[in-house]
């Protein structure tokens, strides 16, 4: 008869499982470096183009000043990080005095300058550079350009050039 109960007793006690629980701690870690990072607000570093419009005549020259995606510089650095931003001379010309916007259809070029304030006074290549101290947020540059006046416009078509920048921390 010990037996009959023993089984009922047993088939009436749920089964209990143990649980066994381990514990632990798992460190999550990040170190932030200083650097810089060129960027043109959406994470690439293509800037986008400083357009001079459309003229029928450089008699009087041109200028543009670019803006954020089209031409403005976009960085970020570690706050209080010193930088400096180069402009390169550009593909068509052999220095900063002579960056060229190419016709390439024609091989005719019309020269330009890029400067580093609106009163176009002072140049921007890889000797005059835009140096500062970083805030850490994301800041722009403009660049502004200019094409002095021509004597002879020349022919009709569109002329371009493209400008390493490189920045330096």
């Amino acid at each position: 008869m010990m037996t009959k109960t023993l089984i009922a007793l047993l088939s009436l006690t749920p089964l209990i499982a143990i649980a066994e629980q381990a514990q632990d701690i798992s460190e999550i870690s990040i170190q932030i470096e200083q650097g810089c990072v060129l960027d043109n607000g959406s994470g690439a570093t293509a800037f986008g183009a400083i357009n001079f419009g459309e003229l029928s005549s450089l008699t009087y020259g041109a200028e543009a000043t670019s803006t954020p995606g089209s031409g403005s510089i976009g960085f970020r650095c570690s706050p209080n990080l010193s930088y400096r931003i180069e402009l390169g001379n550009g593909l068509n010309g052999t220095d900063s005095s002579n960056r060229l916007l190419l016709n390439n259809v024609t091989g005719e070029t019309v020269p330009y300058q890029l400067f580093q304030d609106p009163g176009r006074a002072q140049i921007w290549d890889s000797t005059n550079a835009v140096s500062g101290n970083a805030s850490g947020l994301f800041e722009w540059l403009p660049i502004y350009a200019a094409i002095s006046p021509q004597a002879v416009t020349p022919s009709t078509g569109n002329y371009q050039d493209s400008v390493e920048v490189v920045l330096i921390f």
